[in-house]
């Protein structure tokens, strides 16, 4: 028996494998919820940084610094405002008892909305934490 235990004991890597299989949908949210991120960071940070441009002058002390911390901050600003919409619509109880039946629990895991939750809480205080 220890034999075939040994020769079926799968290694660390398809263990991981499994383990990414069996959270798919919960990856596929971390995964959007990821991009969007980083395309909401992104936006509000290139329309800070085209009105530093104008507002900095080239001889100014620090010129790089004043034109990239602005839109740094501002990206930041409107990630957050993103975690913080996002974060009470994963403890609306009714709704998601609702949707439960629905066929978007194909897609969203309705069971996980927890998780769900603690991740977007985590990555607003990572945001604060990378922006101060």
């Amino acid at each position: 028996f220890e034999k075939a235990r040994q020769y079926l004991n799968p290694s660390c890597f398809f263990r991981w494998i499994i383990y990414l299989y069996a959270q798919r949908k919960m990856n596929v949210f971390f995964f959007i919820h990821f991009t969007s991120t980083m395309v909401i960071w992104a936006h509000f940070a290139l329309i800070k940084f085209e009105q530093q441009m104008d507002a900095v002058p080239q001889e100014a002390n620090w010129y790089w610094l004043k034109r990239l911390a602005p839109p740094l901050e501002f990206g930041s600003m409107h990630a957050i405002l993103f975690q913080m919409a996002l974060i009470p619509i994963t403890m609306c109880r009714f709704s998601i008892a609702a949707l439960g039946d629905s066929i978007v629990n194909r897609v969203v895991p309705l069971n996980r909305m927890l998780a769900m939750h603690i991740h977007l809480g985590y990555t607003m205080v990572l945001i604060v934490f990378v922006a101060t």
